[in-house]
């Protein structure tokens, strides 16, 4: 078996006001209940099914809240989270690295689903997660393949959209390529070389649109109420950004895993290219592409 991760998009277009208010209010309780993890310091001895956390405010005294839609499963799959980030910095600790303690969290940017059928459950291009009346209609299914076996999952809010990382078990498919093997080397002026000859010059515009919202921002009063709005609309798009050069390396990837059984890749530093060429390298795919 074959594991692989699918990132499926929550339409926001179907949903109730409620429901966003909904998953607004979940990611809220969550970083409420992970800063109050923090703030007791002893994460292995936690108790996860209580719903009273105390919440700093903005006058420094703490408030007692309710936690409302974040589930018992979804704050236990969290305490485990924080356990292994502990255990984590106690073994670089243990390996003569510099470390510090876990920091208090400003947003929430992730929730584990780690029960299948229970916390979440598919049925077509629908997911229901637990604590939210309405079904979220997805877009994604369409890539993941016939029987495959649903995992765990978790659900994400980023630059105001949410997403629904899918984990599945497939069936181990047999290659067949044609070629036994090639070299690719990086460079500037092509991006990929080929040792057969095929050059591949790919390159994604830096958008004149993120330019005009980084003008717009620094005119905003930082932390604000507009500012933040205009945070959020940089984030997105350069989040597009990225995603536009994933999926050409994706596809440059995939063309030649399928076409060639040995591909041999020299380890650039590109981030040392960047330095030097800066958006010659930072509008192209090639710092994705290296040895793994």
């Amino acid at each position: 078996m074959v594991c692989k991760t699918y990132e499926l998009k929550v339409d926001k277009s179907h949903l109730l006001d409620q429901t966003l208010k909904t998953l607004r209010r979940l990611f809220l309780e969550a970083k409420w209940f992970y800063n109050d993890l923090v703030a007791k310091g002893d994460v292995f001895h936690a108790d996860y099914k209580t719903k009273l956390v105390q919440v700093r405010k903005k006058d420094g005294k703490f408030e007692t809240r309710t936690l409302q839609h974040l589930s018992s499963q979804m704050r236990q799959e969290i305490v485990e989270r924080t356990r292994d980030s502990v255990r984590g910095l106690a073994q670089l600790k243990v390996n003569g690295h510099k470390v510090g303690a876990l920091k208090f969290k400003s947003n929430f940017r992730s929730i584990p689903l780690n029960q299948n059928g229970r916390t979440h459950r598919i049925r077509g291009n629908n997911v229901l997660v637990q604590s939210i009346e309405q079904t979220l209609r997805v877009r994604g299914l369409d890539q993941v393949p016939e029987r495959s076996e649903f995992a765990h999952a978790t659900l994400e809010q980023r630059n105001g959209d949410y997403f629904l990382h899918i984990t599945t078990f497939q069936k181990t498919v047999e290659r067949k390529v044609p070629m036994k093997a090639v070299g690719v080397d990086a460079g500037i002026k092509h991006q990929l070389t080929l040792s057969n000859g095929l050059r591949i010059d790919e390159n994604v515009p830096f958008p004149r649109k993120i330019q005009r919202i980084h003008r717009e921002l620094s005119k905003r009063k930082r932390n604000g109420r507009n500012w933040s709005k205009t945070r959020r609309s940089l984030n997105k798009e350069y989040d597009r950004f990225a995603r536009k050069r994933v999926d050409i390396k994706n596809k440059i990837v995939g063309r030649l895993v399928s076409t060639f059984d040995a591909i041999a890749v020299q380890d650039d530093n590109i981030a040392g290219w960047q330095r030097m060429w800066g958006r010659r390298v930072t509008t192209s795919a090639i710092g994705g592409i290296g040895p793994t």
